[in-house]
């Protein structure tokens, strides 16, 4: 059974297998996080049980009608529609708990979903039915903003959280390995007498390799991105920052729009 509240289950009472269980019956107790002990031996009374239906009396004759002057009765105005009830009011936005649950596991913005729960809520089926039908997740791009935000699903959180702990708490070793460059080396040969013609500075392997890495990056977008907890950030521009040891120490300028 799909709760419709958040809460917490504080009493369970009626158990696995239990049958024959009325309409009205209580089968158990939630409640806020603080009122769980308050319920810990809390047994149903008689009043929460349902009220058996009356039994029907009787009904007296009717008397003799009086004969009354017929007065002509207005016609009845029309009543307006009552406004459906969406699932939304103002910002909030009303789901079940196993509807978000879902919702966030598939990066699923329940904004893009219609409820058919009461009053317009989102059930877990609509959420089923959503990415059944091709739904995916929306990634956000504000007007004039050099980046996009995609929001991140709760195991991407949890996957992120182990990798930083195991980056902070198991040593590491690096690896290094030599690199044939002699198509650098070429293209270097071959661009430098261009920039002495035209009264430029001469262009080392660094220059190349900081080259490399900003394609690289337009290439790959996924990988000049920052980790922002909710959502990861990914940049349109490629910015590089390079470590430059001066006389006057160590600077680390950036390479804006590389």
């Amino acid at each position: 059974m799909e709760c419709m509240e958040e809460g917490y289950l504080a009493k369970i009472v009626q158990g696995d297998g239990a049958k024959e269980i009325k309409v009205g019956e209580v089968i158990c107790v939630t409640v806020e996080e603080g009122d769980i002990e308050k319920f810990k031996d809390y047994k149903p009374s008689a009043a929460d049980a349902p009220a058996a239906p009356s039994e029907s009396k009787a009904t007296p004759e009717p008397a003799a009608p009086k004969v009354e002057e017929k007065v002509p009765a207005k016609a009845p105005e029309p009543k307006a529609p009552k406004a459906e009830k969406a699932s939304r009011s103002g910002d909030r936005i009303f789901a079940s708990p196993l509807a978000r649950k879902l919702a966030e596991d598939n990066n699923v913005q329940l904004s893009s979903v219609k409820g058919t729960g009461p009053d317009g809520r989102i059930l877990k089926a609509d959420i089923e039915d959503y990415l059944a039908k091709g739904g995916k997740s929306e990634a956000f791009a504000a007007s004039g903003l050099d980046y996009t935000d995609i929001p991140n699903a709760q195991i991407r959180k949890v996957t992120a959280n182990r990798l930083l702990a195991s980056k902070q708490t198991i040593p590491h070793y690096y690896l290094t390995v030599d690199t044939r460059v002699d198509k650098l080396i070429k293209l270097r040969g071959e661009l430098n007498p261009l920039q002495e013609a035209s009264g430029g500075k001469k262009i080392s392997i660094n220059d190349l390799v900081i080259k490399a890495a900003a394609l690289a990056l337009r290439k790959v977008p996924e990988c000049n991105s920052s980790w922002m907890n909710d959502f990861i950030r990914q940049y349109h521009n490629v910015n590089i920052n390079v470590a430059v040891q001066t006389e006057h120490g160590l600077f680390v300028p950036v390479v804006r729009v590389s």
